[in-house]
């Protein structure tokens, strides 16, 4: 890890021939430096391997590779990166999205603003395989100056797109978190983490999501997506309902009349939104 980095980079990738050299070079030209980079090659297939040790040889100092020889579940990989963090924050980036060049520094100066902050998030916006701008994602969070319960709740009935799990947090706090293998993962995260503490947006920063084919195929077909992720479960949807009561039954943040009424706004939630029967 480089001396003196602030921030821990995670970057889990696998198969990312086309897209690894452009998010590289956008983690590697921020205005913020102080960074080390910790990327977890996951078997990959391809040419990533040779692309990696390429950027390696030109910035030893901030780049760490962990090549796995048998490939494990996304997820895993996620927590992989994550463990081997020892700087007071930490991010994940992906080996296909790309980052304004001001990312970094505005994220790290939100979050350094006050202490009740746990994470600091951009705007997002999709891109093709082209960087060409698709949308803007317009999920609009109300996190602050709310209490651990209403910020669960929040949370849950916006139902983001979880862009904000590339945010910045602190360490200790996201290492707090269970990793669920789950539908949904990097929601369950987020819950967990906004009932640490809040969130803060930060819009003058933009990170850019690659919306790619294969991606789209992923999330279109139930059995690939678990599969990716590395899920077995017959009922996906009535599991997330457990995977969220597990949450608040847990959580050391709520009273017992808060987590009761959260069980019940799960159970509505749910019941109202999915198919809990629906099988994989």
């Amino acid at each position: 890890m480089a001396k003196g980095a602030k921030v821990m980079i995670g970057m889990p990738v696998k198969n990312e021939e086309r897209f690894i050299e452009k998010s590289l070079e956008s983690i590697l030209s921020q205005t913020f430096e102080d960074i080390s980079i910790v990327i977890s090659d996951n078997n990959s297939e391809d040419r990533t391997p040779e692309i990696l040790k390429k950027f390696q040889k030109e910035d030893k100092r901030r780049i760490k590779i962990i090549r796995l020889e048998k490939s494990i579940p996304a997820i895993d990989n996620f927590r992989l990166v994550l463990s081997e963090c020892k700087t007071e924050y930490f991010m994940w980036a992906s080996g296909h999205d790309l980052w304004s060049k001001n990312y970094i520094e505005e994220l790290y100066n939100s979050l350094k603003s006050s202490p009740k902050y746990v994470l600091s998030y951009s705007k997002a916006v999709a891109i093709d395989e082209n960087d060409q701008k698709l949308f803007e994602y317009g999920d609009k969070l109300d996190m602050e100056n709310k209490s651990a319960m209403i910020r669960f709740h929040n949370f849950m009935w916006i139902r983001p797109a979880c862009y904000m799990i590339y945010g910045l947090m602190r360490t200790e706090n996201i290492k707090r978190c269970k990793f669920y293998y789950s539908i949904k993962p990097d929601n369950l995260i987020l819950l967990q983490l906004a009932l640490q503490g809040e969130f803060i947006e930060n819009r003058k920063a933009t990170l850019f999501l690659r919306r790619k084919k294969t991606d789209e195929e992923r999330y279109r077909n139930l059995r690939e997506r678990l599969s990716y992720l590395g899920v077995s479960v017959k009922f996906p949807n009535l599991q997330a309902m457990m995977e969220h009561i597990d949450i608040v039954l847990k959580s050391t943040y709520l009273t017992k009349i808060s987590k009761l009424m959260l069980i019940l706004d799960i159970i509505f939630f749910h019941v109202t939104r999915y198919n809990l029967l629906k099988t994989a």
